[in-house]
């Protein structure tokens, strides 16, 4: 099991251990599905490609204003890139390949932004590539700024919009940020 995964497990856990105390003050608890078309920018020698978002979000309101946030998300790009440089004797060789999928865990908090339903989150995580090839990280740590809508209100269902910009420590196959909007269903 990869380390985000590991996080994401954990802090689940941990979230219904603090709900009796929590829950005096009003807390509430919800789960986020979101999805939505992106773009992932490998520089160097892959270039751009379109890729599709998909989110799960679990979250925790502490407060009228705000709340604790953890998010697993995977960004699969609709297209790839191979390269094999040309080998010179006497050195080392390897190939080049963009990675199939990035995933990643995030921790965050958030506020509310007034009455009207926008909040802002931040917070950090990990990210981690799938199926890439070449020298350098496979897996780094992040930072997490959002900004989102979701109705205030006691509906069991709700529609959700946003966006957040994940920001990576080091460079993963050329990429060095994700920004991952989404279209879903807070229940």
């Amino acid at each position: 099991m990869s380390v985000p995964f590991r996080s994401l497990a954990l802090l689940s856990v941990m979230i219904p251990a603090g709900a009796p105390a929590l829950a005096q003050s009003g807390s509430e608890t919800s789960v986020t599905l979101t999805v939505a078309p992106t773009f992932v920018q490998f520089s160097g020698f892959a270039g751009g490609f379109g890729a599709a978002v998909a989110q799960l979000r679990i979250t925790r309101t502490f407060t009228d204003d705000a709340g604790g946030e953890i998010a697993a998300f995977a960004v699969i790009p609709s297209g790839g890139a191979r390269a094999e440089p040309e080998c010179l004797q006497g050195t080392v060789c390897f190939s080049l390949a963009t990675p199939s999928m990035l995933n990643g865990v995030v921790a965050s908090v958030y506020r509310f932004l007034g009455e009207s339903g926008f909040r802002a989150a931040l917070g950090g995580g990990g990210v981690k590539a799938v199926g890439g090839d070449g020298p350098g990280a496979s897996s780094s740590l992040a930072g997490l700024f959002g900004l989102d809508w979701e109705p205030r209100g006691a509906s069991r269902f709700r529609p959700t919009f946003g966006v957040r910009l994940v920001v990576f420590a080091e460079s993963l196959y050329g990429a060095r940020q994700l920004v991952l909007p989404g279209v879903g269903i807070a229940f």
